[in-house]
């Protein structure tokens, strides 16, 4: 388990889709009760989040022992690409609370967060499903902040 997150941390999809197909369980937990997919939401690497829930399974709903899930991870350290992908695309319900009650978009803005947070909760009801839900959230290419 602990290369599954290893890989999940360094944003190595191919590494983890082959750590998952040699075997290596996709709900696999660290100390904290995170997932590898907590942990790509965590370290804003959409594409390998996106690779564990399309191609290895991932559970959209695993929680941590805080009760958080990938979204509040994504979330907390304003990774806004990788939470609106989990909420548009993966499908991740981004009313989930954790153990404070805090949705990820409360958890976004409590961290300073800001452009996080009115993103995720700038997403139209029913938001999932592939289509562009984001259009209206992300700021201009030259103007979007990294981390905010």
């Amino acid at each position: 388990m602990p290369q599954l997150h290893d890989a999940a941390t360094a944003g190595d999809t191919a590494g983890v889709l082959a750590l998952i197909k040699a075997g290596v369980p996709v709900g696999g937990k660290d100390n904290s009760g995170k997932t590898a997919l907590h942990v790509a939401a965590m370290m804003g690497h959409t594409e390998t989040a996106l690779a564990l829930v399309r191609e290895a399974g991932a559970d959209l709903a695993a929680r941590c022992n805080e009760s958080a899930t990938a979204l509040h991870s994504a979330a907390a350290f304003g990774h806004t690409e990788t939470a609106l992908a989990l909420v548009c695309e993966a499908g991740v319900d981004r009313t989930a609370k954790d153990n404070g009650c805090e949705t990820a978009a409360d958890v976004a803005a409590r961290c300073g967060r800001t452009h996080t947070a009115t993103a995720i909760r700038n997403i139209p009801e029913g938001g999932g499903g592939g289509g562009d839900a984001t259009a209206d959230t992300r700021l201009p290419a030259a103007k979007k902040p990294r981390h905010s």
